[in-house]
């Protein structure tokens, strides 16, 4: 059964970023998504091996070194398959969609806006990729998550901002775990073997 771990990591860099490996280590994910990742995210691979991939999004206030610049993360402990960026807009801080293929499911991370419109079309624009699976998840920036025609939404609890969207796969459990290393809990989705 695969698992999916998904974490707005605040801009976890250096210390912090080695504590935010660690946590995955014992969690052991076949594929983890990253929101508010900064460059220093790279040196997952050589923490934990495997393959990673960033993408910056909109300078980081302070541009601290390791932090210049927020953005999205794949990190996977296998080679990840197809992965693409896509711009999807939003004021004042542009977003981007990281997708990329597991088995025959595309994943697609997502960091949405706080305005309601511009999360509506950047939901809208992530959803119509052409290929089915889909899953789509990260931090929605509205409590309960969204929702979508043709999916069916994830994410424990409604109060938190963290979910996911699934179409044409099964997320069989989905649960919220304890860390105390960013301002959100990272989210634990265990998928339908078929997948």
């Amino acid at each position: 059964m695969p698992t999916l771990l998904s974490w707005n990591v605040a801009g976890a860099a250096h210390d912090r970023l080695d504590a935010v490996a660690s946590f995955v280590r014992g969690v052991a994910p076949d594929l983890l998504l990253l929101q508010e990742a900064v460059e220093d995210s790279r040196r997952l691979t050589s923490i934990l091996g495997g393959e990673v991939h960033f993408v910056p999004a909109f300078p980081r206030p302070g541009g601290a070194p390791g932090a210049a610049a927020e953005g999205m993360a794949l990190w996977s402990p296998a080679r990840l398959h197809d992965v693409e960026s896509a711009a999807l807009g939003g004021w004042p801080w542009p977003r981007v969609a990281l997708r990329c293929r597991l088995g025959t499911l595309t994943v697609c991370n997502l960091h949405l806006s706080h305005l309601p419109w511009q999360r509506r079309a950047q939901l809208r624009a992530a959803a119509a990729h052409r290929d089915r699976p889909l899953l789509l998840a990260g931090d929605f920036n509205r409590p309960g998550g969204c929702r979508l025609a043709g999916f069916t939404r994830r994410g424990p609890l409604r109060l938190r901002l963290d979910a996911a969207l699934a179409s044409g796969v099964t997320v069989t459990a989905a649960s919220y775990l304890p860390s105390s290393l960013s301002d959100h809990r990272p989210m634990l989705l265990r998928l339908d073997e078929g997948t």
